[in-house]
């Protein structure tokens, strides 16, 4: 748009999406003066009204010049309320007839791509400067506009401050609003006050020129940061502050009635169906298929020419050899037959087979060591074995061959004696209770067993693994033994090494709880009173009862009335484990499972709100059954190492379980003059449990922790019994603290289990079972899951790929003094200083460095080990959170590289050093196995070009790639960044 009086020739330039023909623009013409003081005074000269978008023929010229005539006065006139319904205006205002302006409007679609950069509805010069526009030599830059590169970039950790604090910016805010709500005319009941509230702080970020936002900028809330503290905080803090010059972008209000809330709290809301934001983890499952492959017929030799021992039945005959890929009958009338008196069960691990991963070297680990549970025999850490690569036999970098273990003396040698580790179990008389064989076998058949594989040097997870225990089962042979190569996996739910005490400690302190509860009354008895307990032992019958975590035990107390008058008779347990099932449908589906042939009577029992238990009506000498059930869901969670390093595990010795401990339960019958009819004293010697699968969870400590967990779509245990078994799933904690639920979803969607638990300190480990029913009563668990939630501090990191990024860690000395040396999960990205063994004083602080290099852009979660090299225990760990970013690309390259043949191809990359002076440059690349330099360190004078070798390695498919290629200086700080796609055909 040009405009055209005299020499006065401005060129403007202008975008509006307001395409109506009752948009208009409004001229105003200054004259400006300087003042004394050297500003300038603005004095209005007139002002005119623009049609745009009209089609009068009136107003344009034939040749596209409008006239535009001069108003006295100014524009501000036009607000005047007289003029609100006004068409047309021009006839009020007086016309400068000496003055007019004659304009040109046309299209300009040069300026499109520039649009962004510009406010709408806003006039502009060309010599105007406009961030984002480079410069024109012709001084308009927005006749032929050049956009400038952009550059991403990423805000963390971004902290926004109010100027006094935060209390009294926003104390100060309201009361300006409210004041100005109240001073403002609000429709409603007269008398009404209402009041604004803050009720959520946002904020908007965004690129801003100066002139508008390049984009639409990204909301955020703003939550109070607390005093000293490094995650999200829901308390309000003085340290939360924005400068006094800043401004709001966006203030939710709240309008509401002062004292209205109460009155009109509004209608309950309706739950939608909700999808957990986290990725639920998957389990195994009891059915798991075998995980088995087939070795080379090399690795098969390799290992068999080391040397393992022979296993072989009692009369030293080599057991008879499984195929694990073939199906195994189960026959438990057959297994139960056997001649045998008891079953030896030997696992043997025999090697270890290295496979490259990203961020670790070749010859990781050096070192490891196994943790399991089979059956309810207590949980075992195994010694620690060395890997043996052998020297003699040539293999391919593709297929490694496995890596014998060995186990590993006391002095740090490796032991002389036969390769391998064995752990024998022997279940006999001596070890399984009366009718507890057919069990044992039936979890032979069904259960996988569960193994962990650590790093014994860094105690960090490798991964974990499941073998079938169904090719133990002997199907009437002396002996049988199956070789299984397993596949370990890497899960992002593992964690750090610690294992569960047997459920007798529980008992133990429970006991002993009990007895001292019953012991320090006893000291007060009287004489009495000692004669009523002596009476009471008379009216006492006692059972033994052996009890499974989680498993429902089902009894039956005949009880007699022994007067001759009828009797109301109150039913009252010490603890909620141990009841006398009321409702009929319980009493016949346990009666059911445990064909009892009792008679089943309806309405049986009288319930009554505030009594001490149910009550029963007794006709004289009547007798009747009352059905009781003891069910536990808690116990001891208390973790220690049950076998530690070597020290104390015997590699041929036989596992055995500790003594179990009893706990007494007691149910008291009472008659209608409160004085007890009959006792019933169950002793319970709890047993230990099975443990079907084990998960282990990182966190950050003293978070919640909230997980999901995919039941597997396992089939009816119980029978056909009970077709609709998959409507019951229910499931229970054994930590009362842990909040654990499942929810009824439609048929045939997958469900899960959905976990809460409460935060820890660093490095505290939590462990605890959930047991999973499939029945609606809930007589035993389908499943037993052991949970370990390791609480780790936890350190974010931003950084950007192939760029070396530094974090400072403190650790802190313990009581004793501890030789120290630190691990990384990732050691080819995570350098930690100092790289060694170091002293740690007792009370001391060290603080270590962290040299961060990822080569993966993304959210990754990164594990630091401090470990006591001598006791081999954990001393801190550190579960890093990176943010990593992609660079900024400098060049982007292509090359095609030919398919098989074993040859790859040789390419050339020029690079200038953009510095004056000389410098040395490091070249990196994000696929090391694909690119190769000539040289990796190189050094070039001030403004001369270097020429950079790569070698790309061949393929052996088609496909393409693309590889990252810094040139980075000797801090390892990136200069440059190029891209080259490679095309394999």
């Amino acid at each position: 748009m040009s405009f055209f009086e005299d020499a006065f020739t401005p060129v403007l330039y202008f975008h509006t999406s307001l395409r109506l023909p009752s948009a208009v623009m409004v001229l105003e013409l200054v004259s400006l003066s300087d003042r004394p003081d050297g500003s300038q005074q603005a004095l209005g000269r007139g002002f005119t009204v623009l049609e745009l978008f009209t089609n009068r023929p009136e107003v344009q010229a034939s040749d596209g010049v409008q006239r535009l005539n001069l108003h006295h006065g100014s524009p501000r006139s036009l607000l005047h309320p007289l003029l609100k319904d006004t068409v047309d205006c021009k006839e009020l205002f007086f016309l400068n007839i000496l003055s007019h302006l004659d304009c040109v409007i046309k299209k300009h679609p040069a300026l499109a791509p520039a649009m962004h950069l510009l406010p709408e509805n806003v006039l502009l010069s060309g010599n105007e400067n406009v961030p984002g526009l480079a410069a024109s030599p012709t001084g308009d830059a927005l006749l032929r506009p050049q956009l400038l590169k952009t550059l991403p970039f990423t805000l963390n950790r971004l902290t926004i401050s109010l100027q006094p604090s935060l209390e009294k910016f926003e104390s100060q805010l309201l009361q300006l609003i409210n004041a100005d709500c109240h001073n403002t005319k609000q429709p409603g009941p007269e008398g009404t006050v209402r009041t604004v509230v803050i009720q959520e702080r946002r904020l908007h970020v965004g690129v801003h020129n100066g002139w508008c936002f390049l984009d639409k900028p990204q909301v955020v809330v703003l939550e109070p940061l607390a005093s000293g503290s490094r995650g999200r905080s829901d308390s309000t803090s003085k340290q939360s502050t924005l400068g006094k010059d800043s401004n709001i972008a966006h203030l939710e209000m709240d309008l509401q009635r002062e004292g209205d809330a109460s009155q009109d709290e509004g209608d309950q809301l309706q739950e939608l169906p909700f999808t957990p934001v986290h990725a639920p983890v998957i389990t195994l499952g009891m059915n798991m298929p075998s995980s088995c492959s087939v070795s080379s017929r090399s690795s098969l030799a390799h290992l068999y020419s080391a040397g393992f021992p022979d296993i072989a039945d009692s009369a030293g005959q080599a057991a008879e050899v499984l195929d694990p890929t073939e199906p195994v009958p189960f026959d438990p009338q057959r297994e139960e037959s056997g001649p045998l008196q008891g079953d030896l069960l030997v696992f043997q691990f025999l090697a270890f087979t290295r496979t490259p991963a990203a961020g670790v070297g070749p010859d990781w680990p050096e070192n490891i060591h196994f943790t399991f549970q089979f059956y309810r025999f207590p949980p075992v850490t195994s010694q620690q074995l060395k890997l043996l690569a052998s020297d003699k036999v040539q293999q391919k970098a593709c297929v490694p061959l496995p890596c014998v273990l060995a186990s590993i003396n006391r002095d740090g040698t490796v032991n002389s004696g036969p390769p391998g580790l064995q752990v024998q179990f022997r279940a006999d008389g001596g070890f399984l209770k009366a009718g507890e064989k057919r069990w044992f076998l039936r979890y032979l058949a069904l259960h996988t067993m569960h193994i962990d594989i650590w790093d014994s040097d860094s105690l960090l997870l490798i991964g974990s693994t499941a073998v079938e225990l169904k090719y133990m089962l002997r199907q009437g042979k002396s002996a049988v033994q199956a070789l299984h190569e397993l596949e370990v996996l890497t899960t992002d739910y593992v964690g750090e090494d610690a294992l569960l005490t047997s459920a007798h400690d529980r008992t133990k302190e429970a006991r002993l709880a009990r007895e001292l509860h019953q012991m320090k009354p006893s000291e007060r008895h009287s004489k009495a009173e000692g004669i009523a307990n002596m009476l009471s032992q008379a009216i006492t019958t006692q059972h033994l009862l052996y009890a499974n975590l989680g498993t429902a035990e089902y009894m039956e107390f005949v009880l007699k009335n022994p007067f001759n008058v009828p009797q109301t008779v109150t039913i009252h347990s010490d603890d909620p484990e141990l009841r006398a099932i009321t409702n009929t449908e319980e009493w016949g589906y346990f009666k059911a499972l445990s064909k009892s042939p009792t008679p089943l009577e309806e309405n049986m029992f009288h319930l009554e709100e505030g009594a001490p238990g149910p009550r029963v009506y007794l006709r004289p000498k009547e007798s009747i059954h009352i059905p009781l059930k003891y069910q536990s869901f808690l116990c001891d969670h208390t973790m220690a190492l049950q076998v530690q390093w070597g020290r104390e595990f015997d590699a041929d010795a036989t596992v055995r379980n500790a003594p179990p401990q009893k706990l007494l339960q007691m149910v008291t019958f009472t008659a209608e003059d409160g004085k007890p009819m009959a006792i019933c004293q169950v002793n319970v010697e709890p047993t230990a449990h099975v443990v079907d699968q084990t998960f282990r969870l990182y966190h950050p400590e003293l978070c919640f922790l909230k997980k999901a967990i995919r039941l597997p779509p396992w089939d009816d245990p119980t029978g056909a019994a009970y077709p609709d078994v998959r409507t019951h799933i229910s499931v229970r904690c054994s930590d009362p603290n842990i909040i654990c639920q499942t929810r009824m979803l439609a048929p045939g969607e997958p469900q899960d289990v959905y976990l809460k638990v409460p935060g820890s300190p660093s490095p505290n480990i939590k462990m605890f079972f959930v047991m999973v029913f499939t029945d609606k009563w809930m007589a035993a668990p389908s499943q037993i899951w052991q949970i370990y939630v390791h609480f780790l501090e936890r350190v974010d990191v931003s950084c950007v790929t192939g760029q070396r990024s530094c974090q400072s860690l403190v650790l802190r000395g313990k009581q004793a003094v501890r030789k120290v040396k630190c691990f990384s999960s990732h050691p080819q990205e995570i350098e930690v200083d100092p790289e060694g063994v170091f002293v740690l004083p007792p009370a001391a602080v060290q603080e270590l460095q962290l040299k961060v290099q990822p080569w993966r852009a993304g959210s990754r979660f990164l594990y630091v080990n401090a470990v006591d090299v001598e006791n081999r225990r954990l001393v801190t760990a550190w579960l890093l959170c990176l943010n990593v970013h992609r660079p900024v690309l400098s060049k982007a390259f292509e090359v095609c590289v030919p398919v098989g043949g074993g040859r790859g191809s040789s390419r050339k990359i020029t690079y200038t050093n953009p510095y004056t002076n000389s410098r040395s440059f490091l070249l990196r690349s994000d696929h090391p196995d694909l690119l190769q330099f000539k040289e990796e360190k190189f050094q070039i004078s001030g403004g001369e070009s270097y020429t950079i070798g790569l070698r790309f390695a061949p393929s052996q498919s088609p496909g393409s790639v693309e590889i990252l290629v810094y040139v980075n200086n000797l801090e390892e700080k990136t200069e440059e960044t190029f891209c080259v796609k490679v095309n394999y055909s």
